[in-house]
This record gives C-alpha cells, structure tokens and sequence, in this order.
C-alpha cells in the first residue's frame, strides 16, 4: 500500500475533489516535467564530462529522468481522463 498524505481531502466534496483533479493533475505534470528536463540536461551534462571509469554511474543515472517523465506521463493520463477510478477511492 501506499502512504497517503492527504488530510485535505476529507474536507471537501466528491464533486470538488473532481473539479480540482485536472487543474491539480496538469500542474503536477508540469512540474515533473520540468523536474524530467532538467535531470535530462544535468545527466548529459554528467555523461559528457565523465571518464570512461565513471561512466557506468552515468548510466545509471538515467533513472531520474525517465522516472521524472513516466510519472509526467501518469499525471497527463490523469488529467485527460477526468476521474478518479473506483479501485484508488477503495483504498
């Protein structure tokens, strides 16, 4: 399971929870997307200036900005789709 830190969410409405899901989705997807674009940037960065001993810990590197972009990607789905699915309210 995971930890949910959403206290705030018990105040309001199930209409307003849905209205907010959008505007809230879209901004956070910004937001790891920016975070993806500059863990991409700094990992180039990275794996150009490394020598060719350092270069596996560039590699693994990569990790942050894929990360970054499969949870922008999450939170895109999120927003197109509109609602909140019965399985994560059960949770």
């Amino acid at each position: 399971k995971h930890i949910k830190i959403d206290f705030l969410v018990h105040f309001f409405t199930d209409k307003q929870k849905q209205m907010l899901l959008r505007p809230l989705s879209v901004m956070a997807a910004m937001i790891c997307i920016m975070f993806a674009w500059h863990a991409a940037r700094f990992w180039l960065d990275e794996w150009h200036y490394a020598s060719e001993q350092e270069r596996w810990i560039a590699i693994m590197a990569i990790i942050l900005p894929v990360g970054f972009a499969l949870i922008a990607l999450h939170f895109v789905l999120l927003a197109l789709r509109g609602e909140i699915s019965s399985a994560r309210d059960a949770a």
